[in-house]
């Protein structure tokens, strides 16, 4: 979480499986990542490091990330590398009414 002035300003939110191929190496999917426009760059950059930092801490052994929400994918996906993160897959979503 991304606190300023006593106010959440982002946060990173996930949950752990164990990996289906071998149930000893845990993975962290991340479901949801929001910095208000107003925090992002730097502090979306803080965020993330404490987001890994916080995983290895719980025996995480991979950590999955998306950019497929974003506004700008390719920016999300430049920032992913930076951070270590490979390329694996493209998301498909359908919406169903």
């Amino acid at each position: 979480m991304l606190c300023y002035e006593d106010n959440i300003v982002g946060y990173i939110g996930g949950v752990i499986q164990p990996h289906p191929y071998d149930p000893k190496f845990n993975i962290l999917l991340t479901s949801s990542w929001y910095v208000t426009p107003s925090h992002r760059n730097y502090n979306s950059v803080l965020l993330l490091k404490n987001y890994i930092k916080e995983g290895k801490k719980k025996d995480i052994h991979i950590i999955r990330m998306q950019a497929r929400l974003a506004k700008d994918p390719i920016d999300m996906t430049r920032l992913y590398e930076r951070m270590g993160f490979e390329c694996t897959e493209i998301a498909f979503e359908m919406e169903i009414n």
